[in-house]
């Protein structure tokens, strides 16, 4: 029951985190196509130091590291750079109902066959018919409007970037089985800070038509006002509560539970919050897709 309730109070977290993420990006005063490597650069470094107080403040200095975890946690970082990098150009290319079928399908699904396939771990029939009610909801809850079109690259695009999630669960997951549960802190100041520091270099990189002006690049691109950084803190610390209770966790339950109830509910939550806060009608089709993650996410729970 315990674990149920704090993979709930993730979802709120998460929910959260998504939620200041995007109001990041509305009050955004800079050049819009930095956006997302701008906030990646404050997401990572608020993350990075917040668990290294987190860990100083419970006595976990100095941090446990061993090489797995430092080689992992560069690969996530690269991994999560390219996260980023790809949902922001998937946002812009296409439908956005598709980008979050792609980007949460692509968070379960990968580390749920990782784990039954190479991990050897098993789940029970409820939890797979579970899973498959978490994937139809995303489908149902995410239809295209009619006339949205989807080119080739954009799919593309759509799948590097849930190919991109899966991989960061399942680098997370096996750092964390690899090193068993030691060495959590040193995997996230390693992932994060390597995310916040490709992100730096790319706002480097001239963009189409410019030449190669690191001065003028960084001028353009952290520009901020205070609406736009309370924004971007709130989902910055959100992330960093949420990712630290994440490696925890994975020790204690099984790695579809953690990875179907996230992602559904975070998904459930945010359509709830779309109905009741921000106007938008309860159509049938929508009413469907919430029961169907309902369903799931109490399946779960059993």
């Amino acid at each position: 029951m315990i674990f149920t309730l704090i993979l709930i109070f993730m979802i709120g977290i998460y929910t959260c985190q998504s939620l200041a993420c995007s109001r990041f990006g509305k009050y955004y005063p800079g050049d819009e196509n930095k956006t997302s490597s701008v906030f990646s650069v404050l997401y990572g470094g608020v993350c990075t130091v917040f668990t290294l107080v987190f860990t100083a403040c419970t006595g976990g200095f100095p941090l446990a590291i061993s090489l797995p975890t430092v080689l992992f946690g560069l690969a996530n970082g690269i991994v999560l750079t390219t996260y980023n990098q790809f949902l922001l150009k998937s946002s812009a290319m296409g439908p956005y109902s598709l980008v979050m079928i792609f980007m949460l399908s692509g968070g379960l699904l990968i580390p749920v066959l990782w784990s039954v396939i190479a991990e050897g771990n098993s789940l029970n029939a409820l939890q797979w018919i579970a899973i498959v009610l978490t994937i139809a909801s995303f489908l149902i809850l995410n239809l295209p409007k009619k006339g949205e079109k989807a080119s080739l690259s954009f799919i593309l695009s759509c799948t590097i970037l849930g190919v991109a999630n899966g991989v960061y669960g399942i680098l997370m997951n096996t750092q964390q089985a690899m090193t068993n549960n030691t060495e959590n802190a040193g995997m996230i100041v390693f992932t994060f800070g390597t995310g916040a520091v490709l992100s730096f270099l790319l706002l480097l990189l001239p963009g189409k038509g410019e030449k190669f002006a690191p001065g003028a690049s960084m001028k353009s691109a952290f520009r901020f006002n205070k609406t736009c950084i309370a924004w971007g803190l709130a989902s910055a610390l959100s992330a960093s509560v949420a990712v630290n209770i994440l490696m925890w966790i994975l020790s204690k339950v099984n790695v579809a539970v953690v990875y179907a109830m996230t992602n559904g509910g975070v998904l459930l939550v945010s359509v709830l919050i779309s109905l009741l806060f921000l106007g938008e009608k309860c159509t049938l089709v929508k009413a469907v897709g919430i029961a169907l993650s309902t369903a799931a996410i109490v399946m779960l729970s059993i």
